[in-house]
């Protein structure tokens, strides 16, 4: 009798075409605004998780302070008219993020290696660009390009050579920065009022950089942190560091050490690892992902309303039809069975267009994504990385979903038909 359920409801879809196409289109753009949102979503995650899973698992990232990584203020060009005060507001004595105890935490048996990295805002010019730049400089610890390429995305020197331990007032360049200044290898650039020699300069990258990781290598100017100390003072300072526990080692303990260890000098930090930072940014776009596929399944609400409609409407102009059917022996379940049948596939038809709309919906979504980056500059790292997912057990689901809403929404109206008493069904005109 399943087949034939198949059949006769594949026959009166044939017969109302119009009506059937309308109901399954309401559908649709129901599962198709579900799909694209989902997509984006999973997009957004799988992103997010293989840059944490690049940086590794077993890394601790330290910033200065209570903040989270990523919050720590980089130094401004309004920094460097403001005296420094001798105190902090609260009356006590005003303490700087000092790097001293990285050097003890290098030596921790359950540490593999450190790095530090301090960001400023400097004057910058050369002889190849008329005027003064304000750009951001990085002073980085030596080795740590090598040490933790997962936080340099795309980090490759396309020509010259890389910072090595020992330089001094060296300076490695990004593609676009290398440009705007007009500077190659063996340019003298003027940073503040001191020379540095460029020694490299990195190849153009479209590598994804934001968030923990460094950011837009273009537009990178790195020095030895050593001379940036010398620039700015304060050389202690640092912006981030990274901690590499070794293999095997209990990270969540590795974090308390780096915590315990600058705690003994007095100066708090924030060492959180970077699973906790991947769970913790997962979870915020997991929130957003469902809240915004909640508000795209009202078109999905009123698509099942419209299957409930039709069907309804279907009942009304077979009435006689399913009296005939009762009155050869058909029974109860055998009407029922039909119209639910009749009614998931609408369901279905609709899922399966709707999948293919929200393909599409979500593929046009990650060029308009990749153009607001480009579009952004400081994003324009993530143009063209950025790439929606329509995993298989989402278009699995979806058709699954849609089967049963239409089955769900036709449920009532299959019902009535169910219990139609044959003779009254016969008198119907």
């Amino acid at each position: 009798m399943n087949l034939e359920h198949l059949g006769l409801a594949l026959h009166n879809l044939r017969s109302r075409p119009t009506r059937a196409g309308l109901t399954v289109l309401g559908v649709a753009v129901g599962v198709a605004a579900v799909a694209a949102l989902v997509a984006i979503g999973q997009g957004m995650r799988s992103s997010v998780q293989e840059q944490f899973r690049a940086i590794g698992y077993n890394t601790v990232v330290v910033t200065p302070g209570g903040g989270e990584p990523g919050a720590t203020a980089l130094g401004t060009v309004a920094d460097r008219f403001s005296p420094l005060r001798a105190e902090a507001p609260w009356g006590g004595p005003l303490r700087r993020p000092s790097s001293a105890p990285l050097e003890g935490i290098r030596a921790l048996p359950e540490v593999v290696r450190a790095g530090i990295l301090r960001t400023e805002t400097a004057f910058v010019t050369s002889p190849g660009m008329p005027g003064l730049g304000v750009l951001r400089v990085s002073g980085v610890s030596a080795g740590i390009f090598d040490d933790f390429p997962g936080y340099f995305p795309g980090f490759a020197v396309g020509e010259g050579r890389n910072l090595e331990a020992g330089d001094r007032q060296a300076l490695l360049l990004g593609a676009d920065v290398a440009a705007d200044l007009g500077a190659k290898v063996g340019t003298t650039v003027w940073i503040e009022d001191r020379e540095f020699v460029v020694v490299g300069i990195l190849s153009p990258t479209k590598a994804a950089g934001v968030g923990i990781t460094y950011g837009n290598l273009n537009l990178a100017l790195f020095v030895p942190i050593e001379d940036l100390a010398a620039l700015f003072g304060s050389p202690d300072r640092f912006t981030l560091g990274l901690v590499e526990a070794r293999p095997g080692e209990d990270v969540e303990r590795v974090a308390e050490l780096v915590r315990t260890t600058f705690a003994g000098s007095g100066i708090p930090v924030t060492a959180v690892t970077t699973e906790e930072l991947s769970a913790r940014i997962t979870a915020v776009l997991g929130g957003l992902q469902s809240t915004l596929a909640a508000i795209a399944s009202v078109a999905l609400l009123v698509g099942g309303i419209g299957v409930t409609n039709t069907m309804y409407t279907s009942v009304l102009e077979r009435t006689r039809h399913i009296g005939v059917m009762k009155a050869v022996g058909a029974k109860d379940r055998h009407v029922l069975g039909l119209f639910l049948v009749e009614s998931g596939l609408l369901g279905l038809l609709g899922g399966g267009i709707g999948v293919g709309l929200g393909a599409v919906l979500s593929g046009v979504a990650g060029l308009s994504v990749g153009r607001a980056f480009e579009a952004s500059g400081d994003l324009a790292s993530l143009a063209g990385t950025f790439s929606p997912r329509l995993e298989p057990w989402l278009v699995a689901g979806a058709l699954a979903g849609s089967f049963v809403l239409g089955a769900l929404a036709g449920a009532l109206p299959a019902l009535r038909a169910a219990r139609l008493r044959p003779v009254e069904a016969l008198r119907h005109e």
